[in-house]
């Protein structure tokens, strides 16, 4: 999987493990016409964005909006 930043570009593999997970993965992906390695990576931006948002609204911040 490519992840992707401003500076420069990173590659790793990443492993799942849940056989129901990778396929919901790949079946979205093929839904949306986007490869599976973008699709995983915009699924951990949004998840990693959920994350900030929340840590934020707990420590009295606007959030991530």
């Amino acid at each position: 999987m490519k992840s992707e930043n401003s500076q420069n570009e990173q590659y790793f593999t990443l492993h799942i493990t849940d056989g129901l997970l990778y396929d919901s993965l790949y079946r979205y992906s093929q839904e949306y016409s986007i490869p599976i390695e973008k699709f995983t990576t915009l699924a951990l931006q949004h998840f990693v964005n959920d994350i900030e948002l929340f840590r934020s609204l707990r420590t009295g911040g606007k959030g991530y909006l």
